[in-house]
């Protein structure tokens, strides 16, 4: 019988998330909407959630002078003011935003929500609909735009490919350069790379040709490289119809070897980065060179923030049950531009049932600005514990793991409007249950936490800026 034990994988980057991050769930991205010319856009939003959702729709475009503006087409007959449009959705409800013009315009919209409660959760999903002398004549459904530092999009034909690209820092900070490189269907790089700049909240729409002039292709794949995570959409539009084309973010793999002593085992580390959000699986296909005839496979989550990629995963321990295991990780093209130093290689050391480690990744492109080199406010400990928040911090994240069989983890904010609970959970191994919690929450004003019961229970209060 094979052994699992959490492993937590600590990478650094020389890279800062930038202050405003989307959280899946919460928020939605829509890389391309299109009103007048005989288009409209619908979007339907539901909140599955037991509380009502309360968000903002940021709608922008780019000008004849490639600026970024505030975008005001018609919501459901209304005009829009300043580029923004307030929604509510009851718990349970959905709503529908049909966006028009009087004139062909194309942009971007990103919803935001205006709480990181837990009881609320929406999923959304748009609809292009082209009418000719008021009859529907072609209609097509996309999902929200995926966050993403690398993709890659296959396509069937060149000339009726077309990309749309946002670039979501409402904190209208940070600039992102993207390069598209161009391969045909052969994998034979087309010699054309085009590089180009995304400012602050903006929107960029073209066809493929229109990135790359005077080349002649048919089927082929274009490969996304972004210094800042950006959201796009991908469509086809042949014989006057549209459709729609998946741009999913770009996998990373490493090879995987395990020593202890004479022993070793071999795989694979693959994830993808959705935003600042990881996930991805371990897969252990070898021990001592003989090939499982099942692999074992575990999944993969972490977060990319402040420069630091944190991953979770289990790994194969039997039939090591050294005090020691090297773990080699190895892949000569890392998608976040990123060299594993230190000869390449982390040492795991066990303490108990637990495999623990952490190593370094340098980046090849220069550090992100986050407004400033202030230390955030943070606070760790292990158990129960009360202590004071700054009045100045108002949104943090807290984060608790625990190894035993089971654990209460409950975090209460006392501040100027009451007692507020933040977090109840069990933490442990034991079934149904997670060793880990991660979570960002609101917490305004004066006051101190309150963290209860959690006896073992480690933890960590952190600002988010």
């Amino acid at each position: 019988m094979h052994k699992y034990r959490i492993v937590l994988v600590w990478l650094s980057f020389v890279t800062v998330a930038s202050a405003q991050n989307f959280y899946p769930k919460k928020d939605a991205v829509f890389g391309q909407v299109v009103v007048g010319g005989g288009y409209q856009t619908i979007i339907n939003i539901a909140n599955r959630g037991s509380h009502e959702y309360l968000g903002t729709l940021r709608l922008f475009r780019t000008d004849e002078q490639g600026v970024s503006i505030a975008w005001n087409p018609t919501v459901n007959g209304a005009a829009v003011a300043n580029g923004s449009y307030e929604i509510e959705i009851q718990p349970g409800s959905t709503v529908t935003l049909r966006l028009t013009g009087s004139q062909l315009q194309s942009g971007g919209a990103v919803l935001l929500s205006k709480d990181l409660l837990l009881d609320n959760l929406i999923e959304a999903n748009l609809t292009y609909r082209v009418r000719t002398s008021g009859q529907v004549t072609d209609s097509v459904g996309i999902s929200p735009s995926r966050e993403f530092y690398r993709a890659s999009l296959p396509f069937e034909k060149f000339a009726e490919t077309a990309l749309a690209l946002v670039n979501g820092d409402l904190d209208l900070e940070r600039t992102a350069t993207v390069e598209l490189t161009l391969f045909s269907a052969d994998g034979t790089p087309s010699g054309n790379q085009h590089i180009l700049t995304l400012g602050p909240f903006s929107h960029l729409a073209r066809f493929l040709h229109e990135f790359f002039q005077g080349q002649t292709l048919d089927g082929g794949r274009v490969e996304i490289a972004s210094d800042y995570p950006i959201f796009g959409t991908a469509l086809t539009l042949t014989g006057g119809e549209f459709s729609s084309l998946p741009l999913e973010p770009a996998p990373v793999t490493y090879s995987v070897r395990l020593d202890a002593g004479e022993r070793y085992a071999t795989g694979e580390l693959s994830f993808w980065a959705d935003g600042s959000f990881i996930r991805g699986y371990m897969l252990i296909s070898a021990v001592d060179g003989e090939a499982f005839e099942d692999p074992e496979f575990s999944l993969v989550n972490g977060e990319l923030e402040n420069g630091r990629l944190r991953l979770t995963f289990t790994i194969l321990q039997d039939p090591f049950f050294a005090e020691e295991v090297t773990l080699t990780l190895r892949n000569d093209q890392f998608s976040f531009d990123s060299s594993v130093v230190d000869g390449e290689w982390i040492q795991l050391f066990q303490n108990d049932e637990i495999l623990t480690g952490s190593f370094l990744l340098e980046s090849t492109t220069p550090p992100r600005s986050n407004g400033g080199s202030a230390r955030l406010w943070s606070k760790s400990d292990t158990g129960a514990n009360v202590f004071a928040k700054p009045c100045n911090v108002s949104k943090v994240r807290i984060q608790g793991t625990y190894s035993g069989n089971g654990e209460n983890f409950i975090v209460w904010f006392e501040g100027d409007s009451g007692r507020d609970l933040l977090v109840n959970e069990i933490l442990g191994t034991g079934e149904g249950y997670s060793t880990s919690y991660s979570g960002i929450h609101r917490a305004e004003g004066c006051g101190e936490f309150v963290i209860e019961d959690s006896t073992g229970v480690s933890w960590e209060v952190t600002e988010v800026p």
